[in-house]
C-alpha cells in the first residue's frame, strides 16, 4: 500500500490577523503581527510584505516529503489612492511633490512626518478642500475632481484638534448632525446618537445634554469621534487628534480608540507626528519629508528600516523621550 504523504496547509493573510492560530493534525500555522507565518518549520512571507512570496524550509528534514497547500488571501482591495499628486500654493511654492499612494480597505494608514511635511495637506486633498495641481486623488476608484464635494464628505468622518463642535450645540445636536443633514428620522437620529455615546465611553444620559464648555478636553475629544461616525461613513480623517490632550488623557483615548479601531473595522488616515502613537495605532505608517513620501512600512518594518529619514526620525525620538525621562 502506498504511504500517503502528509500535508500541512498554510494561510497566507493579512498583518492585522495578528494572533490568528489553528492547530491541524499535522501542522500548526500561526500568524505574526509582522505578517510571517511558521508552519511545521516553513516560513512563508504574505506577497505583499516584500516583492514576491517566498518560502523557505528553516528546517530540511521537518519539510521533507510535506506536501503544502497554500492558500492566498487577496491582498485588500485600494479603496484611497493618491497618483503622482502635487499642490503648489499661488505663488508656486510646493506643499506636496509627487505623491504616490495607496490605502487599503478596513487599515489605519498614519501620516507621519514633522510639521510642514504635507500630511494635512494630503488629508485635505482627499477630502477635496484642495484641488491637486499636478495629478489625481481617486477614493473609491473616482477622482475627487469627478465627486461632488457634499456626497463625497459625507462618505468621510473628519476629526481634527480643535474638535470643531458648535458652542451653540448640545452634544446630541453636534453628534446628530450629519443623520439630521442626511434626512434621518428623528428617532433614528436619536438613538444613533446615544449608541455612539456609549460607543465612546459618554453616557448618554449625563453627557447628551450638555454644551461643549461643560466637557473636559478628552470629552470634547470623544463626542468629535462620535460626531464623525455618526452616519456610519467608510472612511475616517483624523488629523492629530490627540495632540492638545494632556499625556494620561492622550494615552487612555489612544488605548480607547485601538478598541473602536477593532470593532468598526473603518479605513482611516491618521496624521501624527507623535512616533509612540503613529506605531500604537497603524496597520502601516508612511513617513513624510518636505512634501515628499519617504515611503510606507509595517510599524516593525519601521522600527527596523535602514532609511536615513527613518532613522533621523527614530534616533530623534529616541532622544526626545531620554531628555524627557531626565526631567
Amino acid at each position: 500500500m502506498q504511504q500517503r504523504r502528509p500535508e500541512a496547509f498554510i494561510l497566507i493573510t493579512r498583518a492585522d490577523d495578528m494572533g490568528y492560530t489553528h492547530t491541524g493534525n499535522l501542522a500548526t500555522i500561526e500568524c505574526l503581527r509582522n505578517g510571517i507565518i511558521r508552519c511545521a518549520g516553513v516560513l512563508v512571507i504574505a506577497p505583499w510584505f516584500g516583492e514576491a512570496a517566498q518560502l523557505t524550509c528553516e528546517n530540511p528534514d521537518l519539510c521533507f516529503g510535506v506536501h503544502l497547500h497554500m492558500i492566498v488571501v487577496p491582498e485588500p482591495e485600494v479603496v484611497i489612492e493618491c497618483r503622482g499628486v502635487s499642490y503648489h500654493l499661488e505663488g508656486g511654492r510646493a506643499l506636496l511633490s509627487d505623491l504616490n499612494l495607496q490605502i487599503r480597505r478596513g487599515e489605519t494608514l498614519v501620516l507621519l512626518g514633522r510639521s510642514g511635511s504635507g500630511k494635512t495637506t494630503t488629508l485635505k486633498l482627499i477630502n477635496k478642500l484642495l484641488e491637486p495641481t499636478e495629478g489625481q486623488v481617486l477614493v473609491e476608484g473616482r477622482a475627487t475632481s469627478a465627486w461632488d464635494p457634499i456626497r463625497l464628505r459625507r462618505r468621510i468622518g473628519y476629526v481634527i484638534q480643535e474638535v470643531g463642535l458648535f458652542p451653540h450645540f448640545t452634544v446630541e445636536r453636534n453628534v446628530g448632525l450629519v443623520p439630521s443633514l442626511e434626512g434621518w428620522p428623528a428617532e433614528r437620529t436619536c438613538a444613533r446618537v446615544r449608541e455612539l455615546l456609549d460607543l465612546v465611553g459618554l453616557e448618554a444620559e449625563r453627557f447628551a445634554g450638555r454644551f461643549p464648555r461643560e466637557l473636559s478636553g478628552g470629552q470634547r475629544q470623544r463626542v468629535g469621534v462620535a460626531r464623525a461616525l455618526a452616519a456610519d461613513p467608510p472612511f475616517l480623517l483624523m488629523d492629530e487628534p490627540f495632540g492638545a490632550l494632556d499625556p494620561v488623557t492622550r494615552a487612555e483615548i489612544q488605548r480607547e480608540f485601538q478598541t473602536l479601531e477593532r470593532r468598526l473595522q473603518k479605513t482611516i488616515v491618521f496624521v501624527t507626528h507623535d512616533l509612540r502613537e503613529g506605531l500604537m495605532l497603524a496597520t502601516r505608517v508612511a513617513l513624510m519629508e518636505g512634501g515628499r513620501l519617504v515611503g510606507v512600512y509595517t510599524p516593525e518594518e519601521f522600527r527596523r528600516a535602514s532609511d536615513p529619514a527613518v532613522m533621523a526620525y527614530l534616533q530623534a525620538f529616541e532622544t526626545a523621550e531620554t531628555t524627557r525621562g531626565g526631567e
